[in-house]
């Protein structure tokens, strides 16, 4: 079976994991633009493995009028709607310390845009004097300018984004300026170990019955799927399924769900709020590419009956989304191990009987 990794769903969906590192130059000490770009590119550059990080710029906030032919009005209004910073010191992950957040791009020189990628990076403390870095940016997303602003909800720190997009599957680009940017305000979650989106609606209010995730893995309808039951506030069952276009019908493995596993996810899958939609009816989300994206489909079933389907190609994904896919195919990853352990103690215990 072709398993799509954690670490590969969050580099399809959004959130790239660049590795721990340790500072030479610490966030405490970065006071101005020079120290910032110093910071980055002492944490990514190097002569043979990474050499692009020496054409790090800091973004000014100005960048996406070189991508958008926007008129006299639009631009004004554009700019008085986004308030950007292109860095900034906060306490993003609530352990006290600063942490570092960066908007700036790669370039051959500063406002080659033909050669620019475009980075989000946060570097999160860590326990003693190291940072994990993580790159807010879809690979997709790294091509259009992306800024963000800090704000204080409840005295935390939250880190709102704006990025630029391509206008949507059917669109025109005149549509498009309507709303050219994708508006997300985030937060990070220590349980999870990832940024989830904050939203003012709250939870939704409805109870989960049962969720359903399913990966396809190629064109020719290959898959991978996890379904959770919560029959009851004791009981949660799990059924995983793979099916290959060779295989007559799916395989199929049955297992359980911690209590508290389940209590976390169903309080993020509730916090789900992509469209409102009628019960049966599905949202899509980022088809605007070509017909080799594969789909991420998850369906919340609710007590009350309805449903909510969303088919999310993985282009500017929502925080949220990308955060309970990641724990959809850590579970899964997590039963195929458990199965793999348990085949070696048996086999060992057979060799131990046997052998000679």
């Amino acid at each position: 079976m072709k398993r799509i990794l954690l670490k590969s769903i969050l580099s399809l969906l959004g959130l790239v994991l660049m590795g721990p590192v340790m500072a030479q130059l610490t966030v405490d000490q970065v006071n101005n633009d020079s120290l910032a770009l110093t910071f980055v590119k002492q944490q990514n550059y190097s002569k043979n493995e990474a050499p692009q990080w020496k054409f790090f710029y800091l973004t000014t906030g100005q960048e996406w009028k070189s991508y958008f032919n926007f008129s006299a009005a639009q631009t004004s209004q554009l700019t008085s709607e986004m308030h950007s910073m292109n860095w900034q010191k906060a306490d993003i992950n609530g352990d006290h310390k600063m942490d570092l957040i960066v908007s700036g791009y790669i370039a051959r020189r500063p406002g080659d845009w033909s050669t620019a990628t475009f980075k989000l990076l946060v570097f999160m403390s860590q326990s003693g004097k190291g940072y994990q870095e993580l790159n807010l940016l879809t690979e997709n997303a790294e091509k259009f300018p992306a800024y963000f602003d800090l704000i204080r909800i409840q005295q935390k720190d939250f880190i709102r984004l704006f990025r630029w997009q391509l206008p949507e599957q059917g669109q025109t680009q005149q549509q498009a300026q309507q709303q050219p940017y994708q508006i997300d305000t985030v937060r990070y979650s220590n349980f999870w170990s990832a940024f989830i989106n904050q939203h003012e609606a709250g939870l939704n209010r409805k109870q989960i019955q049962m969720i359903v995730y399913k990966a396809q893995e190629d064109a020719g309808g290959a898959y991978h799927s996890l379904t959770i039951f919560n029959s009851s506030d004791k009981k949660t069952n799990i059924e995983i399924s793979t099916w290959q276009p060779k295989e007559k019908t799916p395989s199929t493995y049955k297992a359980r769900l911690s209590k508290t596993l389940w209590e976390q996810l169903d309080t993020l899958s509730r916090s789900i709020q992509v469209a409102q939609v009628p019960a049966g009816d599905s949202v899509i989300l980022n088809h605007r590419f070509n017909s080799q994206d594969l789909p991420v489909t998850l369906t919340l079933h609710f007590r009350d009956g309805s449903t909510q389907k969303i088919i999310d190609y993985g282009a500017q994904g929502s925080f949220t989304l990308m955060t309970v896919y990641g724990c959809m195919e850590n579970i899964i990853q997590n039963v195929f191990d458990q199965m793999q352990q348990r085949q070696q103690i048996i086999q060992s215990l057979s060799d131990g009987v046997f052998g000679d």
